[in-house]
């Protein structure tokens, strides 16, 4: 990524790089995206996934598709930090898709997202 582009990764670092960018650029916490504003996100995200070219499995498609259609609401900071452009939020939601950070309940409250993958 970046520089470090052309940097050839040993497999056991291979493994976990994916997992660690990500979890990597969710830098932030509350106040958080209304819940329609954070699922409009993953929607938008979808969309582009759909298109085409963003090179990710039709596993990955329908399992979003499912989580969107189970109601999952992941918690998306509602601001950021200064360049960081679309990165932070999408890492924010995205990261609750392997079970790590918080999910927005019904109610407003705040659920591990692994406990709400697991339900």
């Amino acid at each position: 990524m970046g520089y470090l582009g052309a940097v050839d990764l040993a497999p056991e670092e291979a493994a976990g790089h994916q997992r660690r960018l990500l979890l990597g650029r969710a830098a932030g916490s509350a106040p958080f995206l209304p819940p329609a504003e954070a699922r409009a996100v993953m929607v938008a995200r979808l969309a582009g996934f759909l298109g085409g070219h963003a090179g990710v499995t039709p596993a990955l498609c329908a399992f979003l598709a499912d989580r969107l259609n189970d109601g999952f609401v992941p918690a998306v900071p509602r601001r950021g930090a200064g360049g960081a452009g679309e990165v932070m939020p999408l890492a924010h939601a995205f990261q609750t898709l392997v079970g790590v950070g918080w999910v927005l309940e019904p109610d407003g409250s705040l659920r591990e997202a692994a406990a709400a993958l697991a339900a």
